[in-house]
């Protein structure tokens, strides 16, 4: 699998729709299938973070690294909503500084990371 900034593209080829005006990301490509892409969306309503993989995709260590490469680069508070059908995910979201808040949306709950 091949790790590369993601573009609009990208967006478009995973999820169908036009990207919002502001966003960034990484995309993990493994020749031309898209495996999986996070990133943070910049909006009114805040710092929005996202992942999502290809159902059955083992999303390796390189992807948590970049997810904490991505965060790094962005010192601002980001919100993400914590998916709990998906394996691991709080424990994932803890790992990369992540706390879990009493706000929910839909039926996840808001986590926040504070840049």
């Amino acid at each position: 699998m091949k790790v590369r900034v993601a573009e609009n593209k990208d967006f478009v080829r995973l999820y169908g729709i036009e990207p919002p005006p502001k966003w960034r990301g990484y995309v993990g490509v493994n020749g031309d299938v898209i495996i999986g892409m996070g990133g943070i969306i910049e909006s009114e309503a805040g710092n929005w973070g996202f992942f999502d993989a290809i159902p059955g995709a083992k999303v390796p260590v390189v992807i948590h690294r970049l997810a904490k490469r991505l965060l790094s680069e962005f010192n601002d508070t980001v919100n993400v909503v914590c998916d709990t059908k998906i394996a691991n995910a709080e424990k994932w979201l803890l790992r990369l500084g992540f706390k879990q808040t009493d706000e929910e949306y839909g039926y996840m709950k808001v986590w926040v990371r504070n840049g």
